[in-house]
């Protein structure tokens, strides 16, 4: 594809601006060049010539209206032809045909009104022109509105036009390519200048497919507020592919029997690590040649077997062909699915998108989703020292240059840290670490990691490892056994890649990009070995202040605890500030000596931190620019982010900066912030390197803050960019505030301010607040996505959008219903939405019935509102198991529960965080959940606690209750121990009458049962699940216990859901069990006029019971199959076919062909509706044999891809499994 320019000019009424383009067409070598805001009424040939230096000649010109407005088109008549054009109100559309390869094309110029009212018409031309044309489109120009509030550097809110725009981006499926070299194309040009994004490309699918390596930057902003854009082809380099272990080799015949063979040959005298990595080289060389031949092969027999196919066919056309040919045909369908599910993993693989597994026809999503990464994460221009670099060789040198040189060591002057209180390893927890390494640990770090996760140099990743663990145990176990004697060798496999991520779109400099590790997977297992002994004692080392990668904390702890410190501070009309604190390349910068000292004044000993040292010093790195690696170095300093022992390691040194802070405070040189009078003291909290410091509004506080920060410094390496730091005031005026600001060098920020992902607020959040978190669920489920991906991938990604950052808002503040409301309204739309060619599909299914557990009939798609109150009840089980924590320290202090039992939550008053008003409006139902068993009664609530019986004393006894004195009491308050006796006494505040007393004496007879016992701690299991401790799964089971059962019944759910069939025939199944499928008799119930009579028999109305059991041609399949099944079922109607799929399972029989036959049913009646389609919308003829030929081919498919059977025929319809 050649370039292309688009530019709003803001008027071509000077020549400075003419010569502006003609600069940008000739030097970028543009062929298509859109301006927008001509502000013209004419435009001839020779301006479009003069314009473009010569290069363009033909042109399509649509006047302006007054002083405003205009566009033009012009283009290089040497590369394409114009077919035809389209003026619209704010649009000029061309189809394009490319002279060399024939390929036709929409590109529309677009120059949108800047009225909201209006702007409903500009979606409405642009989609009349997909839809008379239907070809691949690119759309570009000034779109005058943004899609997010992070298009614009001064955030506000989503606005009604906000929303259109995107809704119109995912209807028309279209991918909005990501700005690689700037954030914001439109500037106010003031002196504190509005930015914001309001240029953008768009581009569907098959425009996309066809130009996979395009990308877009911006150009200089001159002449114009508006930043020129240059839509690039972007020609990939050739260069020689890395060797990687491919998934899809798997599936190959032959292929793990030639693993075998290489890995068990002799590797002479070589040992240990040496050994491994021989024998990991051999085996790259034989499957580097194994892989160019199965290439190649593959590409040939595809060719062959398309040519076959298409002979059958024309056979079958003509009714020449034989059960023979049938056979033989079938073979080959079955060879062409497995090679298309080969080509499925592999582009899967490509795609990083891990949480969809591949045999639902997803590839072109793969493809899509590959060519979004490779597009998102490639360089095309640096900014290095003030200027800007764009030639492919000047890129990869400065990067390897700056990476070389970070990592090398800087000589200087540097202090040894002492400190006597240091945390040190329980001597009864240093001999597990010590020991040597087992087969049990190690084969838990190899199949406990993600296997699909890009492989460093070597190519091998631990997919590779799972598979062939049997094969290559002895070699590591053997490796791992002389790493613990020796570490030599180690080296030998310690190679990295940094892969550059950018932090932001539009990243340039080389700050924006942070180097991630990718480590070989020999070197993998044995760092994860090593980070798994270390996780069992790191919380003996770690100051409660950390909460990154400890056992029993969670990455929203520290954000609770810097929250309600904000919220008592703001409460109470005190003075504070909180300052972030940004650490330059933290992990980085550690300093190996200092790392080392920390280790043995802990108390490890030498032979752990000789293996630790093995693992952080021997390791070189090279960088991979545009997934091509450069240059060899070693690394002298720091710690890789993505080795599995570094956040262990680098939480181990980021705690010296809690000890120098907790000495700093108890010495009065920094001054934190505390909830109540007399309360714990906060100073800071920290999550890895991301750091809040809490702090009295004073300069000897804030001098004393910088002054540890520099210590820290000067021991550790890590250096804090003051200039990317910032701090927010609590009732501190400006004045005060901005000399703070100055002592720390550091920029000012209001509230919010976002730490972890998560706003920190004074007050209640705010509508715009949630933003982010909307704006991340549009993102996660664009439209285009959902016209790659079949039905089960779609439910699918809805419910692994769920794992990204929704789940920290969700499980820290409760939801509000507008929010609520547009999150669902995403979801809900983006899995009815499906294939391109359907602008609006129609929701079968309610959403609450789509969000029903699938025991319960339901699809199993999260409650967003029922999850978000689960995960809020994490907060209350976990105040009452782990009361040591920070964050539930300071919450018991600031409202006054610190004495109180662990059961007793905090009473809802005015002068509750609006944070904990939301976690506690779950307490109620939360404590149902919980079961008591007594001890000394101090922590168990008498009358509200579940702790004799299934429901709480007062809900059994209620007239006691209303009647007693102790309504609020622990359970110890009741019991009377004595020399001579121990009883239970409840006192009551008035004399009971008869009644009362019957109650009451059923109350002490049952209370007879228990007996406390001092010096023992009250237990509390969470009853609903089985291993008795609170989980968020079985929270949310609980919230929806009381669901009613729907239509499908568990019964029927087991062979919808456990059947072997492809995930959209589940959902497919699922849908027509709720009878819910679009039938034409359901369809007319909208469509007036419509033909409801059956479309292959056209003899009865198209009912789901008639078309998938009573149609006569679908009745012919189904007597086929009780062949294939070798029983006699009745098939009456839907129920019947339920049944006669339950039979199917064959209860108890585990073989190959049962779980074959388990996919009759599934097979045969997605086959009818693929050929009821094929009827409808491809005019072909119906037969009951295609019907049943259908279902065979997809019997061999699924039974060979799902099953892994390999030799399923059919004799005599009957089905064999050989």
């Amino acid at each position: 594809m050649s370039n292309i320019l688009c530019w709003n000019i803001r008027g071509l009424n000077d020549h400075k601006k003419w010569g502006a383009i003609r600069e940008h067409v000739v030097g970028q070598r543009a062929s298509i060049c859109c301006i927008q805001e001509t502000k013209m009424q004419e435009v001839s040939a020779a301006d479009v010539r003069a314009l473009s230096g010569g290069v363009m000649s033909e042109f399509v010109f649509k006047p302006s209206r007054g002083a405003s407005g205009g566009i033009l088109i012009c283009w290089d008549s040497r590369v394409r032809v114009m077919e035809e054009t389209r003026e619209g109100e704010f649009s000029v559309s061309v189809l394009f045909m490319d002279r060399v390869t024939s390929w036709r094309w929409i590109c529309s110029v677009v120059y949108g009104p800047n009225d909201d009212a209006i702007r409903p018409r500009l979606w409405g031309e642009l989609s009349a022109v997909k839809e008379d044309w239907n070809l691949p489109w690119c759309v570009l120009g000034d779109f005058n509105v943004t899609r997010f509030v992070e298009d614009r550097n001064r955030l506000g809110c989503v606005t009604p036009a906000m929303g259109s725009f995107s809704n119109w981006i995912a209807q028309e499926s279209l991918i909005d390519l990501p700005l690689l070299n700037q954030s914001f194309t439109w500037s106010s040009l003031r002196e504190v200048p509005a930015l914001a994004k309001l240029d953008r490309v768009l581009v569907d699918h098959d425009w996309e497919e066809a130009h996979p390596a395009c990308d877009l930057r911006g150009l200089p902003r001159v002449f114009s507020d508006h930043s020129p854009l240059l839509l690039s082809g972007g020609n990939r380099v050739r260069c020689a592919p890395m060797f990687r272990f491919e998934n899809w080799w798997l599936m190959s015949p032959g292929f793990r029997t030639m693993v075998e063979s290489s890995w068990a040959a002799p590797a002479g005298v070589l040992t240990g690590a040496r050994k491994v990595v021989f024998k990991l080289k051999r085996l790259k060389l034989h499957l580097k040649s194994w892989n160019r031949r199965e290439l190649s092969i593959r590409r040939e027999r595809k060719v062959q077997m398309a040519e076959q196919i298409s002979v059958f066919e024309r056979w079958e056309e003509a009714g020449l062909i034989s059960e023979e040919d049938r056979i033989e045909w079938a073979s080959l369908k079955m060879e062409w699915s497995l090679i298309c599910s080969m080509e499925e993993a592999a582009w899967r693989q490509r795609s990083r998108e891990i949480w969809l597994k591949e045999g639902d026809g997803n590839s072109k999503f793969f493809h899509a989703a590959a060519n979004g990464r490779r597009r998102i994460n490639k360089i095309v221009q640096l900014k290095v020292d003030g200027r800007t670099v764009d030639r492919r060789q000047e890129i990869e040198a400065r990067l390897v240059e700056h990476f070389s040189s970070a990592f090398k060591r800087r000589r200087g002057w540097c202090p040894v840290w002492i400190d006597e209180e240091l945390g040190r390893i329980p001597n009864d927890l240093l001999q597990p670490l010590e020991s040597d390494f087992n087969e049990e640990e190690v084969k838990a770090a190899v199949f406990g990691a993600e296997a699909d996760k890009a492989p460093g140099p070597d190519g091998f990743g631990l997919r590779f490892f799972q598979e062939f663990w049997g094969v290559v145990k002895e070699d590591l176990m053997e490796m791992f056994h002389h790493f613990f004697i020796s570490s030599k060798g180690i080296g030998g496999m310690n190679a990295t890649f940094f892969v550059l991520i950018p932090k932001r779109e539009g990243a340039v400099e080389i700050g924006d990009f942070r180097p991630i590790s990718l480590v070989n997977g020999c070197y993998k297992m044995v760092s994860k070995v090593l980070a798994n002994r270390l996780k069992k004692v790191i919380r003996f080392l770690v100051d409660e202040n950390q909460s990154a990668f400890i056992p029993g904390r969670l990455l929203q702890d520290g954000y609770m605890t810097v929250q309600e410190c904000i919220s008592a501070t703001h409460r109470e009309k005190k003075k504070g500030v909180v300052i972030k604190l940004d650490f330059a390349k933290a992990y980085d910068n550690v300093n190996w000596d200092f790392l080392f000292h920390l280790l043995s004044c802990h108390g490890f000993e030498p032979n752990w931190i000789r293996m630790v040292r093995a693992c952080v010093t021997t390791a070189k790195a090279s960088v991979l620019v545009n997934g091509e690696p450069h240059g060899f170095f070693g690394i002298n300093k720091g710690l890789r982010q993505g080795d599995p022992l570094s956040p262990l390691l680098f939480v181990i040194v980021a705690n010296v900066f809690s000890r120098m802070m907790r000495r700093a405070v108890e010495s009065g040189w920094v001054k934190g912030l505390a909830c109540r009078d007399g309360g714990s003291v906060v100073s800071h909290v920290q999550y890895a390197d991301d750091t809040i410091v809490l702090s009295e509004a004073s300069v000897d506080a804030v001098r004393g803050v910088k002054f540890v920060c520099r210590c820290f410094e000067l021991v550790s390496g890590l250096q804090v960019n003051f200039l990317k730091s910032s701090l927010a005031g609590i009732h501190v005026e400006d004045s005060v505030l901005s000399r703070l600001a100055r002592i720390l060098s550091c920029e000012i920020k209001q509230f919010p301010m976002v730490h972890l992902g998560l706003p920190l607020h004074v007050s209640r959040l705010r509508k715009s607040d949630w933003e982010p978190l909307v704006g991340r669920f549009e993102r996660r489920l664009e439209g285009w996505k959902s016209s790659f991906l079949s039905m089960g991938g779609r439910l699918t990604l809805i419910q692994a959008v769920l794992s990204n950052l929704p789940i920290y808002y969700l499980s820290v503040f409760k939801i509000p219903k507008g929010v609520l409301s547009r999150l669902e309204g995403i979801r809900r739309r983006f899995l009815w939405s499906g294939a391109k060619e359907v602008r609006r599909k129609i929701p079968l299914v309610k959403w609450d019935v789509v969000c029903a557990s699938k025991k319960k009939g339901g699809a199993g798609v999260l409650n967003l509102e029922v999850m978000n109150r689960a995960l809020l009840m994490k907060w209350l089980w976990r105040w009452i198991n782990y009361p040591d924590l920070l964050w539930c320290k300071i919450v018991r202090e600031s409202y006054g529960c610190g004495a109180l039992s662990r059961s007793r939550f905090p009473r809802v008053t005015r002068k509750t965080s609006w944070i904990w008003k939301g976690i506690l409006a779950g307490m109620e139902q939360f404590s149902l959940g919980l079961s008591w068993s007594l001890g000394a009664g101090e922590d168990i609530r008498f009358w509200h606690d579940i702790w004799i019986g299934d429901i709480p004393l007062k809900d059994r006894f209620p007239t006691i209750y209303h009647i007693s004195r102790l309504k609020q009491g622990a359970a110890s308050l009741f019991w009377r121990s004595g020399v001579e006796s121990e009883h239970w006494v409840v006192k009551v505040v008035r004399g009971m009458l008869a009644s009362e007393r019957e109650e009451y004496e059923e109350l002490l007879e049952v209370l007879q049962l228990s007996r406390v016992v001092p010096g023992n701690s009250d237990d509390v299991v969470w009853k609903v699940a089985s291993g008795s401790g609170f989980t968020v799964k079985s929270g949310y089971d609980w919230l929806r216990k009381d669901q009613p059962v729907l239509a499908v019944t568990a019964a029927k759910q087991r062979e919808v859901w456990g059947c072997k069939a492809p995930p959209k025939v589940k959902i497919f199944l699922w849908i027509l069990y709720q009878k819910k499928i679009l039938t034409r008799c359901r369809l007319a119930r909208w469509v007036s006029g419509l033909e409801v009579l059956c479309a292959l028999c056209g003899e009865e109305e198209e009912s789901a019971d008639h078309l998938f059991t009573s149609c006569r041609l679908v009745r012919w399949a189904w007597e086929r199959m009780k062949v294939a099944s070798g029983m006699d079922v009745d098939f009456g109607d839907l129920e019947g076919m339920w049944a006669a799929g339950k039979r199917m399972k064959r209860v108890g029989d585990r073989s190959v062909k049962a779980k074959v036959s388990q996919l009759l049913v599934p097979a045969l009646v997605w086959a009818v509706w693929i050929c009821r389609n094929h009827v409808i919308f491809r005019g072909q003829r119906p037969y009951g044999e295609n019907i049943w030929e259908l279902t065979k081919g997809l019997i061999r498919d699924w039974g060979n891809v799902r099953v892994g059977a390999r030799g399923i025929c059919f004799q005599d319809d009957r089905l064999v499994v050989l």
